[in-house]
C-alpha cells in the first residue's frame, strides 16, 4: 500500500506541475488536472491509511507471540501514535481535496 501510495503521490505532483504549464493532453485541461491532482491526493491519503491500518493489526496481533516466544526483531513494535497521527492528519487533508475539487468543478474559469 506504501509503493501504492507514492505512486498516486507522484503521479498527483505530475499533473499539478502540468496544470501550472497550462498543457492541454488530451482532453484533460488546466481544469481536469487540478481535479485529477486532488483525486491523487487523497488516494495517497487513502492508501497510507490502508498500509497503517494493515501494519498495525498485524503487529498488535502478533505482539503476544513475540512476547511469550521472547523473539526480537528490529521493527517489531507498531506504529504507536503515528497510526493516529495518520488519521488525523489525513482526513482533514481528503475534506480539503474534495472541497477544492468541487471548487475546481465548479467555480475555477481556465478559459
Amino acid at each position: 500500500m506504501l509503493i501504492l501510495s507514492i505512486i498516486s503521490l507522484i503521479v498527483g505532483i505530475v499533473c499539478q506541475i502540468l496544470a501550472l504549464t497550462k498543457l492541454k493532453l488530451g482532453r484533460l485541461e488546466t481544469k481536469g488536472f487540478l481535479i485529477l491532482v486532488h483525486v491523487m491526493y487523497m488516494l495517497s491519503a487513502i492508501f497510507l491509511i490502508i498500509g497503517l491500518s494493515v501494519y498495525t493489526n498485524y503487529w498488535n496481533s502478533h505482539a503476544l507471540f513475540f512476547a511469550i516466544n521472547n523473539i526480537r526483531f528490529l521493527g517489531t513494535t507498531s506504529y504507536n501514535y503515528s497510526f493516529y497521527l495518520c488519521w488525523l492528519i489525513a482526513l482533514p487533508f481528503m475534506i480539503f481535496s474534495i472541497a477544492y475539487a468541487v471548487y475546481a468543478t465548479f467555480m475555477v474559469k481556465t478559459k
